[in-house]
């Protein structure tokens, strides 16, 4: 996404405004010199200030915070030339964006807004002291309110940040602590306090954030010996031993690259590490690799006239914003800061560390979904008119003429009656809703044999045939790690009231998506349960697990990771 949005305060007083940028005219001097190439796509205006805006992981959304205690999302419309901005005329807009949701519930200002990294939430936080968690697929349905009645803050929530690895949300505080809480009960688990307790609050804002891995969380505002730092909180046992120092006053704002990097340090070794860029009061900028590297990468001072507000990163590019209405883009060479790992890697990095693989390090890149490409699966159906036009087609191919009787003919027309009428009530049964771009998004349900008479014999002799299991058809739109965890549910169901061609069509095509994810751990398992003797779901295991073993293969890559898993594994 070649765009950047920035907020603030509007030309008149009290009123508030949101720019998109083209981000083209600022990293090219071709695309900067051509008078046809807009620099500006759009400005949206708002009633009061605009504190904090965030983009969706997929681009759709803009949610905006205010000095309003409203949460606004946008959603882009297209490129179009409308008469101006919204809410302002006389500057003509190339792009549109439309008033997606309003969100109410805060009594003060909002502060901070962010989207959760596996696209499921949106939490803001506020001057009311709450932090209000939303349902990010079902704007604008509110999860929960984190307040002083959960273990919440006494004081204005300046801050928030999701884990990557999506078990924690942390927020920090005016009321000089660090709150984390858990996404399974939204309780407050940890509370932190040392680092702040000396810290003036002099700060708007606490932009703290996590290292793409997980490993640990960096807040500002810290002090140590009266002096201010960068707190580094460890995620093994919350520790808070190491801090980063230099800057001469409170820490604002901290940003980390969203992926590790591959370092050469100076005794040429290649060592991973995450590079963090942190602002300050002191209007400068200092960029770290860590936790390897002990000097900065680079110190910029008097880079603003003001307080550092926020940062961006966009794989290796920052973008950095200041109190005083300025806005400074830099560009980082490899050489200087090393090379980005690949989601791919990312989610091998995760999965070793956690046993998990985080949505965002599966199917998404810079932001962008990216749908897995898949062979075609007859054992799925888009609808029942399908599947009855395939079973005709089938009977029409494999009937015999000198051997099939008028009476099996006629025998078969009530089953398939009632089959159709089985699977339209089925049908009408599935829940359907309209995104926010007005796309239809259909919940699949799993429809198992909704034949319950089979068709009478015929008296003349015919060849035997099995019925073709009916499978559930999965969305094409959604990612590799929510198709995994559909496949698993359906796979759970078919073991109890499925026949055994419904649980091997859907266990064959669970191990394709855990191949592609490279979820190793949940392959290890279904070859673990496949390796016992006996039936299940009327198949044999071990042939089962040949097949099994024969899609692992198939894929090197994940055939060498699971051998690797499984001899690391061994007890001596």
């Amino acid at each position: 996404m070649d765009k950047m949005a920035t907020c603030g305060q509007g030309d008149v007083g009290g009123c508030g405004l949101v720019i998109i940028w083209n981000l083209r005219p600022i990293q090219s001097e071709k695309a900067y010199a051509d008078i046809t190439c807009h620099k500006v796509l759009a400005r949206i205006q708002h009633q009061a200030g605009v504190n904090c805006v965030r983009w969706s992981h997929d681009g759709a959304l803009l949610a905006c915070a205010s000095d309003d205690k409203v949460i606004t999302i946008y959603e882009y419309g297209g490129r179009v030339h409308s008469a101006g901005s919204i809410g302002s005329k006389g500057v003509v807009n190339v792009e549109k964006y439309r008033l997606s949701h309003t969100l109410h519930t805060h009594s003060m200002e909002v502060l901070s807004v962010e989207w959760s990294c596996d696209g499921r939430y949106l939490a803001s936080a506020s001057m009311d002291n709450t932090v209000v968690v939303w349902n990010a697929k079902k704007l604008p349905e509110r999860v929960v309110v984190l307040d002083n009645t959960r273990g919440g803050h006494n004081g204005p929530v300046k801050g928030l940040s999701w884990d990557p690895i999506g078990k924690y949300l942390a927020t920090q505080s005016a009321d000089k602590s660090l709150r984390l809480w858990t996404t399974d009960n939204w309780q407050c688990d940890t509370v932190i306090t040392k680092p702040f307790s000396q810290s003036s609050q002099t700060t708007m804002f606490s932009r703290l954030d996590w290292s793409p891995d997980g490993q640990f969380l960096l807040a500002p505002c810290a002090m140590n010996n009266q002096g201010p730092t960068a707190q580094i909180i460890m995620r093994k046992d919350w520790d808070t031993e190491l801090d980063i120092v230099g800057h001469r006053r409170a820490v604002t704002a901290i940003r980390a690259c969203s992926r590790l990097l591959s370092y050469v340090d100076y005794a040429g070794k290649t060592i991973q590490v995450t590079c963090v860029a942190i602002g300050s009061r002191d209007k400068a900028l200092s960029v770290w690799l860590l936790p390897r590297v002990k000097r900065p990468v680079v110190v910029l001072q008097h880079l603003f006239k003001h307080s550092v507000t926020d940062m961006s990163w966009r794989g290796t590019d920052l973008a950095v914003s200041s109190q005083d209405g300025s806005i400074k883009y830099f560009s980082f060479r490899e050489k200087d800061i090393g090379t980005m790992l690949t989601p791919q890697k990312m989610g091998n990095v995760c999965e070793s560390l956690y046993k998990i693989r985080p949505v965002q390090y599966c199917n998404y890149t810079n932001g962008n979904a990216v749908d897995v490409p898949s062979k075609a699966n007859t054992s799925f159906i888009d609808s029942p008119e399908e599947l009855l036009a395939k079973r005709k087609a089938e009977a029409a191919t494999s009937k015999e003429p000198n051997k099939t009787s008028e009476s099996t003919v006629a025998s078969t027309k009530p089953t398939q009656s009632t089959a159709a009428k089985a699977l339209t009530e089925q049908r009408q049964q599935q829940v359907e809703v309209r995104t926010s771009d007005g796309k239809r998004r259909i919940q699949p349900i799993f429809l198992g044999s909704t034949v319950d008479d089979e068709p009478a014999p015929s008296q003349a002799p015919v060849q035997s045939k099995t019925r073709p299991g009916l499978l559930p058809s999965v969305p094409r739109a959604v990612s590799g790690s929510v198709k995994e965890s559909l496949l698993e549910g359906w796979l759970q169901a078919a073991k109890t009231t499925g026949s055994s061609l419904d649980y091997r069509g859907l266990l064959m095509t669970y191990v394709q998506q855990l191949v592609r994810n490279r979820s190793l751990s949940k392959i290890s398992d279904v070859l673990n349960d496949l390796n016992e003797q006996g039936y299940v779901c009327g198949s044999l295991r071990s042939a089962l697990r040949e097949d099994v073993e024969k899609i692992v293969a198939s894929d090197p890559v994940t055939s060498s990771l699971v051998k690797a898993k499984e001899c690391s594994g061994l007890i001596f």
